[in-house]
Parts: structure tokens; sequence; C-alpha cells
């Protein structure tokens, strides 16, 4: 899960908002 999230943030910021919100 962490790395998802490192990844999300660096990959794209909407995808990090997107889990963040969820």
């Amino acid at each position: 899960m962490m790395q998802s999230v490192d990844i999300a943030s660096i990959g794209g910021g909407m995808v990090g908002l997107a889990l963040a919100a969820a």
C-alpha cells in the first residue's frame, strides 16, 4: 500500500488525491 501511495503521488497528483479522498 505504501509503495502504491508513493507511486500515485509521484506518478499523478489526481491519483494520489483520489486515493486519499477514498
